[in-house]
């Protein structure tokens, strides 16, 4: 082998050990190699099971991929039990982008199937903030003027502002009120921080301990129909009660969900965690085993 080849090689090898100890940084286009050797990450994995009533409806599986300069988030939901008899859902969605003196976000995506139809939503943030959007589907010319009036440059993506509350707050989570922007609507999030509560064994999930207790009070801005959008602003906003448990990460404090409380359509939900870790570290000494 010639000495030519051997550089080559060697640059080579060199190159893909950089991508694997980076691929997060490379696909953001930043800093890689020794610039990210002191980058403390976080690896969050999380699982929650959705009951109405005593029965499961929903399984979700969160991860999240947090640096000093970057980070990702995908989420997955699943029909499950006696939902899936009535209609199969499958709801996946990811985002990433940079984590510098706030959350910046490059691209989110969504993909789901529900009673045999598929949509997706590609979406991009040029550098001035405006959103680039592919859809799958059409919307309709009232949906179309009522985000023309409502859709902001910067405005985030609901997995980056949730990434936003899990690693941008300061000493407690939920304060103030954001508009997020998911491709098809504009939503409205007023969080407000209601005190601190205990988890056990009778609140249900594996968290034990204290855990932040957060009033969400959630409307839609604009995206749905026109006789949809009246009939919400005639009603008061949707709320529902979601616990953050302080989680030490890598030189940085986090804010994990661990659990939520709510109604859809009218219909009562609960959201506990069955299974959690960060950086390897489970949350809880518990876990419930289920798929």
């Amino acid at each position: 082998m010639s000495e030519h080849s051997k550089n080559s090689n060697v640059k080579a090898n060199r190159l893909g050990q950089m991508l694997k100890a980076a691929p997060l940084a490379v696909l953001l286009g930043l800093p890689t190699g020794s610039a990210l050797a002191a980058d403390a990450r976080d690896n969050v994995a999380l699982s929650f099971d959705v009951y109405a009533g005593s029965l499961r409806i929903f399984k979700i599986s969160m991860g999240m991929e947090i640096g000093n300069a970057d980070y990702a988030i995908h989420t997955n939901i699943k029909s499950k039990g006696v939902a899936s008899l009535f209609a199969k859902t499958k709801i996946n969605m990811s985002a990433a982008g940079r984590n510098s003196k706030t959350i910046v976000p490059l691209n989110f995506s969504t993909k789901s199937k529900s009673k045999g139809k598929k949509r997706s939503v590609r979406m991009s943030w040029t550098g001035k903030g405006k959103h680039q959007v592919k859809r799958n589907f059409k919307l309709n010319a009232y949906k179309t003027k009522s985000l023309a009036k409502a859709v902001r440059p910067g405005m985030l993506d609901p997995l980056s502002y949730l990434m936003k509350m899990v690693a941008r707050s300061a000493k407690q989570p939920c304060n103030g009120t954001e508009r997020v922007y998911n491709g098809r609507q504009v939503a409205e999030y007023h969080y407000s921080l209601q005190g601190v509560s205990t988890f056990n064994r009778s609140t249900g999930g594996v968290y034990r301990g204290k855990a932040f207790k957060c009033s969400l009070k959630y409307r839609t801005i604009a995206g749905l129909s026109a006789e949809k959008q009246k009939a919400q602003d005639q009603k008061p906003p949707s709320v529902f009660t979601v616990w953050f448990a302080p989680v030490a990460g890598q030189g940085r404090n986090l804010f994990v969900p661990i659990a939520a409380n709510g109604e859809v359509s009218g219909k009562a939900f609960t959201m506990r965690l069955s299974q959690g870790s960060v950086s390897g570290k489970p949350i809880s000494k518990r876990v419930l085993a289920t798929n």
